[in-house]
């Protein structure tokens, strides 16, 4: 008697499901209304806005860090940068 031959099961083909496209919304963003500004050109004007504090309160010396803390306040409001 012949051997019998033990029917390998197919897996049953996958079905495919539509995938819904997905829909990018698109959202009206405001216009950018203060330029981008690069590393650079931050500190140079934090630099320079320092210094022009310094001088208008006299070039009085030991109050670096508030004319350099009061530049960085200045600068990031002409940008628009946020803490």
């Amino acid at each position: 008697m012949p051997a019998k031959k033990k029917a390998a099961k197919k897996a049953a083909p996958k079905k495919k499901v539509a995938k819904k496209a997905a829909t990018a919304k698109t959202v009206a963003s405001a216009p950018r209304t203060t330029p981008k500004i690069d590393l650079r050109t931050y500190i140079n004007e934090l630099n320079r806005r320092a210094y022009e504090i310094f001088q208008q309160k006299g070039s009085s010396h030991g109050h670096d860090w508030d004319d350099w803390f009061q530049a960085e306040k200045d600068i990031k409001r002409k940008y628009g940068i946020k803490d």
